[in-house]
Parts: structure tokens; C-alpha cells; sequence
């Protein structure tokens, strides 16, 4: 009776060496980290991606000179630390925002300082009294673990949706008879924006390029009141160059916003436009107001990622508030005056 232990050659199942080897080179190293995305893959990005902590180098490439670089900055860090083989221009802000917040919960911080109104009654201005005047403005340490998130896939009440999203989905004009396929805006589509836009006011970039520069220093003010006083002062030094930069920021921005919605039309008719020019032309054509009414519904409906309520004690208020907190990418990056210190012990051997 032959034992069990020896091995019938003719029975062995035939093993591939290549696969074996591809999966050991696919092993993802221990200082990776998962991140299921709460877009589900429904969009681009697969369901997970794995990320690692930033490098001295990746630092470095971040501190740009000017912050309107910073998100293209970003992407280029970012496509070197995911592991897979994923261009992160193709992230959806929200995909961006949650791997940025789960990073920086993970290797760097598990707080972030955002300000909020102590009361949320006050009428409109920056006069004593009023909204935005410095005593009605606190700031905050986030926890981020406390931080809610929504699956694409579910209701805010964690209920499985009925009707799933996908992409593109289809919107049609019931009065002017026309069916148009979108899809939600991605980080290239901004990038792209961008870019186009600097290139159309080329000549107005470089005129308020030393104005621009003067109140994004003034941006950087930590305290309120100094950053509102130093702004005020270069309104009244220069209230004409100022006004004109603002309706230039205007213009900029409209056309900016228009470029970043003609990008998500994916066809007309069936036509596909597979072109910048075809998708301007669309959107000039057949996207009305209350078309796009209803494309801003859908993206609102199917919201996922990091919800902006956040609950936390106020001393100022004396019990427990809710706030809504409008997160951005750069709440989320590692900021070099911020002291990381408590993450390492130091022991001398």
C-alpha cells in the first residue's frame, strides 16, 4: 500500500512559475497601508488602494512657490507612494480627500485645527456683532477618527441604496428631446482646467501676479483679526487694483468652472464628445440651468466619502454643537511648523 506522503507524479498538478512569481512581487510591503474608498469602484479607482507614509523627498516636492500649484504637486507625490499602478489624476476629489485624511490619521496626526462661528445666528458681515467678526470665530482640533463617512452605495442613514450609481448615467430633455451622458468631475479634469484657463489670461496672470502673491501671505496670517487688518490695509492702499483683480478672480473663476462642467459630458445623442471643443460646444448648446439643476441633484444624492457634520464640545457655547466643516486637500497635508513629535520615542544606545 503506497503511503499517503508520497507524491503521485502523474497526479501533481502543473504549477506556473511565472504566476508563483508575479505573486510574490505583487506582495504588498508592510509599510503600505489598505484604503477601501467609499466610491465602492464605482468610479475610476478601484475599491482599494495601498499608500505609504511621505518621504523627505515627497515633503520637498510639496513646498511649492506658489499654491496654485500645490494639487498638481500632490498628484505627482501621491503616484509615488500608492503601490498600485494607478494615476491619481483619475481620483474624484472626495477619493482624494479620503485617502489624504486616512495618511495623515495613520502616519502623521490624528487632529487637524479648523475654525468654526460660535453662533451661526449673527447677520452677515465682519463688523462687532456680526458673522465673520474675529470674537464670533473659534478654532478647533478635529479628532479624525470621529470623522463620519458614506458609502456611494448607501443613504446617509446607512441604508443599502434601491437604485445604484454608475457611470455615465444618462440625462434627457424631455422638451427639447435630447439625451446627454455625464460622469463625475475627476482631479485631471481640475488640473486640465487650470491650465486652459492660465493659458486664455495669460496676460492677466501676469499683471496681478505681485497682488496675488501680497494676499496669499496675508491668507497665511494665523489670527484673524491681523489677517483682516492686513487685508483691509491693502484695500485702502490700492482700492482700484484691487477691485479690478477681484473681477478678474471673477471672470477666471466662472470661465474655470464652466471648462471643469463641459469636461463631464461624455455625449449628446449618442454622440460621443470625445474633444474639449465638442464638450464646450455641448455645453453651450444643450445644457440649460435647470439641466445642470439636476446634474448638481444626482452628485448630491450620491454623496460618499467624508460627511462635513462634525460634533464636538464648545467652551465658548457651553455644551455640545454640530458644525459643517468644508474639508479641503490641504487640511490634510503634513505642515511643517505642526510638532509630529509624540509619534517617536528616542532611546540612546
Amino acid at each position: 500500500m503506497k503511503s499517503p506522503l508520497v507524491l503521485n507524479p502523474e497526479a501533481e498538478p502543473e504549477v506556473n512559475v511565472e504566476q508563483v512569481k508575479q505573486k510574490i512581487k505583487q506582495k504588498i510591503p508592510n509599510d503600505y497601508i489598505p484604503i477601501k474608498l467609499e466610491s465602492n469602484g464605482k468610479l475610476t479607482a478601484p475599491r482599494i488602494l495601498h499608500f505609504r507614509d511621505y518621504t523627505m523627498d515627497d515633503a520637498l516636492e510639496l513646498n511649492v512657490h506658489d499654491p496654485d500649484d500645490q494639487l498638481k504637486a500632490l498628484i505627482t507625490v501621491l503616484n509615488n507612494m500608492v503601490f498600485e499602478e494607478f494615476d491619481c489624476s483619475n481620483l474624484h476629489v472626495k477619493e482624494l480627500i479620503q485617502i489624504l485624511y486616512t495618511i495623515q490619521g495613520t502616519f502623521i496626526s490624528s487632529k487637524i485645527e479648523k475654525e468654526y462661528y460660535v453662533n451661526l445666528d449673527l447677520p452677515e458681515g465682519t463688523d462687532e456683532g456680526q458673522l465673520d467678526h474675529p470674537s464670533n470665530t473659534q478654532s478647533i482640533d478635529i479628532n479624525i477618527s470621529k470623522l463620519k463617512v458614506q458609502n456611494i452605495d448607501e443613504t446617509l442613514d446607512g441604508k443599502t441604496r434601491e437604485k445604484k450609481f454608475s457611470e455615465p448615467f444618462t440625462l434627457t430633455d424631455t422638451v427639447k428631446k435630447t439625451k446627454m451622458k455625464f460622469r463625475l468631475s475627476r482631479i485631471g479634469d481640475l488640473l486640465f482646467a487650470k491650465e486652459y484657463c492660465d493659458q486664455k489670461y495669460e496676460t492677466e496672470l501676469f499683471k496681478y501676479r505681485p497682488l496675488k502673491r501680497e494676499i496669499y501671505k496675508i491668507s497665511q496670517i494665523k489670527n484673524k483679526e491681523d489677517r483682516v487688518e492686513s487685508l483691509n490695509k491693502v484695500i485702502t492702499d490700492n482700492p482700484d487694483d484691487y477691485e479690478e483683480y477681484m473681477k478678474f478672480l471673477n471672470t477666471y473663476d466662472k470661465y474655470y468652472v464652466r471648462i471643469i462642467q463641459a469636461l463631464q459630458v461624455v455625449s449628446v445623442n449618442d454622440v460621443v464628445c470625445d474633444t474639449i471643443e465638442k464638450q464646450i460646444e455641448a455645453y453651450k448648446t444643450n445644457i440649460s440651468e435647470t439641466l445642470w439643476q439636476m446634474y448638481n441633484s444626482i452628485s448630491v444624492e450620491y454623496n460618499f466619502g467624508l460627511l462635513d457634520e462634525y460634533t464636538f464640545y464648545s467652551e465658548e457655547v457651553g455644551t455640545n454643537i454640530t458644525r459643517k466643516f468644508q474639508f479641503e486637500f490641504m487640511d490634510f497635508l503634513p505642515n511643517p511648523d505642526k510638532d509630529y513629535s509624540k509619534r517617536y520615542t528616542v532611546q540612546f544606545d
